[in-house]
């Protein structure tokens, strides 16, 4: 089944080209599986490349923790380091520059 998000971009207009040049193995191959599924290739091919580049983007933007990696981020955060003196001195240059207006 396909869903709505998918459907509602394939409905919206085809204003954008996108060109590539392709061995000719891998048209062949790109036919026959839009062919297989039904599909004329542009669809397949948009189909195909929104799904892709969308596991990229989660693969690139999501981090998924174990149950350990949870605590010992908790742990870090209930547990912060002692500043640096280099931090210290950075704070402290922040503070006088920095005047907040209430």
């Amino acid at each position: 089944m396909q869903n709505l998000k998918q459907a509602r971009e394939e409905r919206a207009p085809n204003d954008d080209l996108l060109r590539t040049r392709l061995p000719g193995a891998l048209k062949a191959r790109i036919e026959a599986a839009a062919s297989v599924l039904g599909l004329d290739v542009s669809t397949f091919v948009r189909r195909t490349l929104a799904r892709e580049s969308e596991d990229v983007l989660k693969a690139q933007t999501r981090h998924d923790m174990t149950p350990a990696d949870i605590e010992a981020f908790t742990a870090a955060l209930d547990t912060p380091p002692e500043p640096t003196p280099a931090a210290a001195r950075a704070a402290s240059r922040y503070r006088t520059r920095v005047v907040y207006a209430d």
